[in-house]
């Protein structure tokens, strides 16, 4: 009966019926993604607003224009949906045909009204020697979350990799003011100690989903609705041609297999060139809580592993457990140096749990708050865990894909 009710709430919120949620008053959320593979060349800006809100304008410029609108060289409208029940404007402004590696100034324009100071963003380098970014998951909205996310941006990360689970709104029209205090946050605190506003790369977890598994996209619409990444919950991103990375649902909307196991292998495939590639999912293969011989673990271990393992995956950015963790390099269910490294299990801003930290694939496992930061080149990458006071938890180096042929050979 209970799921009844909820399934009837969701399909209010999707059909636009009667009014009956309530959101915070300042609807002022500007946040920033990417929608296509490529991340040099474009980037979309995210606004919330009531309903009353007609039209909203983002003008940008690579030199600082103090928020006069005619002075910017480039004026792009979007599209926006309605949430009635949430009394909701969501607007999505992509710019396509950015310059790598440059400094735009923006500032937003709602009903004819700057909605904040001019503040910037910078495009990824299309080749660099190096990029840097953050990596976690399992947030919520507690205030832990708001000096985490100020711990994070304080390291200078060109963009973050959430792994899900990020308000825990469990895919319910009352959840709406919840997600309002998480973007609050991430607002407020996600920029660099320069002021550049950092965008986020966001998979699913089973909090975005009613039920949280073998869901449907029907019945997450936050993650569906607030995040502008394509339109699925699995997708990839090249970074500066460093590393290519996949995002994965962990059978939350999607199912692990068919489709999805496709598109893993068809991705990989198509990174194979690249010095460096990642996975970013929910549920782990390796976790550190939960029971290894686990249902969920089991099956994703069975369909993914193996693609894994076939393209020499560098690091698999796992969440959900709510703990730190590290494994040994592990391919085809095996401890080799030529394996993928599994990370993080997810402990951004909830409470951490006691790991299981005797399971034979464990080289690190901590039940504290933590995420990671990545710096990575064309010769591999550097990943230390930064806890709540900035302190390094853990740390390793990855090689990259071209050393770890060059090490199997010389084996």
């Amino acid at each position: 009966m209970k799921t009844v009710i909820l399934s009837i709430c969701l399909c209010l919120i999707l059909s636009g019926c009667e009014e009956v949620g309530q959101s915070a008053s300042d609807l002022s959320f500007v946040y920033l993604t990417f929608s296509q593979e490529n991340t040099s060349d474009h980037i979309v800006f995210n606004i919330h607003s009531n309903r009353e809100t007609e039209s909203v304008t983002v003008h940008l410029d690579t030199l600082p224009q103090g928020g006069q609108f005619s002075n910017y060289q480039i004026h792009q409208t979007g599209r926006y949906e309605d949430y009635k029940l949430i009394k909701r404007r969501v607007h999505r402004v992509t710019v396509n045909h950015l310059a790598p590696g440059t400094r735009y100034y923006y500032v937003v324009e709602k009903d004819g009204k700057a909605l904040d100071v001019e503040r910037f963003f910078e495009t990824l380098p299309q080749d660099t020697d190096e990029i840097r970014f953050v990596a976690g998951g399992d947030t919520d909205v507690g205030e832990e979350v708001a000096l985490m996310n100020k711990a994070a941006a304080q390291t200078n990360p060109h963009f973050v990799l959430m792994g899900g689970d990020i308000a825990y709104d469990n895919g319910l029209p009352t959840s709406a003011a919840k997600w309002d205090r998480w973007l609050r946050y991430w607002q407020d605190h996600m920029k660099t100690p320069d002021g550049r506003v950092i965008p986020i790369v966001a998979a699913i977890g089973n909090h975005e989903a009613l039920g949280g598994f073998n869901s449907s996209p029907s019945k997450a619409p936050y993650y569906y609705k607030y995040f502008e990444q394509g339109g699925k919950s699995y997708f990839r991103r090249n970074f500066s041609n460093i590393m290519g990375l996949v995002v994965l649902d962990s059978d939350h909307t999607e199912n692990s297999e068919g489709p999805q196991r496709d598109f893993l292998t068809e991705s990989l495939t198509h990174f194979n060139g690249l010095p460096l590639t990642a996975a970013l999912y929910h549920v782990g293969l390796y976790p550190s809580v939960r029971d290894y011989q686990g249902s969920g673990h089991k099956k994703l271990r069975r369909l993914w592993e193996p693609v894994f393992s076939k393209f020499n995956l560098s690091m698999a950015f796992e969440n959900h457990d709510h703990s730190l963790k590290r494994t040994h390099p592990i391919k085809n269910g095996q401890i080799d140096m030529g394996g993928t490294v599994y990370l993080v299990d997810g402990c951004w801003g909830k409470g951490p749990r006691e790991v299981n930290d005797k399971s034979w694939y464990l080289v690190q496992a901590q039940s504290k708050r933590h995420f990671w930061l990545v710096n990575a080149t064309k010769n591999g990458a550097r990943l230390r865990a930064i806890g709540e006071s900035g302190e390094v938890l853990d740390q390793t180096l990855i090689p990259s894909r071209a050393a770890l042929v060059t090490q199997s050979h010389q084996r």
